[in-house]
């Protein structure tokens, strides 16, 4: 995810040599504050196992409405993207916050979704390329009585499959996990001095 921020502690234990009074070698990071790269522009195709469009400012509401409080310049360029890829099919899904009962949270959330897709209709976005979807409270972001509570009011973008382009983006992501995994066994069964053939 651009422009966030992480704490990364990795921990490693190479259990060659289990029997020696540490386990073998072993150790961590320690914590590790990370931040990732900065969006160049206010929405940006994210190039993961489950492609998405992520907004550099997250599509906030109102409470108990389903008018955009925040983030509603990113929808310009949303549509940029959308049109950049034609064959590109988006499921635009509406969250609350806590508090309200189940089915009102559905409700208010599938009412914020197809705002959005309104919104996007006026920016010259086909409705049949857009799938909205209330998903009410049932995937915050933000845990109830923080200060960041209020941000699961929000609608998000997923890339939804069967066009080339979710095809593409999604195999390039386990292509990534697949050589980043790979590299990472390789590196774990390196024993200085030796050489590792694989059959």
């Amino acid at each position: 995810i651009p422009d966030e921020d992480f704490i990364v502690n990795v921990e490693w234990r190479f259990k060659g040599d289990a029997d020696a009074s540490d386990g073998g070698w072993q150790g961590a990071s320690g914590n590790t504050n990370v931040r990732t790269a900065p969006m160049p522009h206010a929405a940006a195709l994210l190039r993961s196992r489950v492609p998405r469009i992520h907004l550099r400012e997250v599509l906030t509401f109102n409470s108990n409405k389903d008018t955009i409080k925040g983030g509603a310049a990113a929808l310009p360029e949303v549509a940029r993207i959308m049109r950049e890829n034609p064959g590109l099919t988006l499921g635009v899904d509406g969250h609350v916050n806590f508090g309200q009962k189940p089915h009102a949270a559905i409700e208010l959330s599938a009412a914020r979704a197809k705002n959005v897709c309104r919104r996007l209709r006026d920016l010259g976005v086909d409705l049949s390329r857009l799938v909205p979807q209330g998903l009410g409270y049932e995937r915050p972001r933000y845990p109830r009585g923080t200060k960041f509570a209020s941000r699961n009011r929000r609608v998000e973008f997923r890339v939804l499959p069967g066009s080339p382009l979710f095809e593409r983006l999604a195999a390039e992501a386990e292509a990534r996990r697949r050589q980043v995994n790979g590299v990472a066994m390789a590196e774990s069964f390196s024993v200085p001095g030796s050489t590792l053939h694989a059959s």
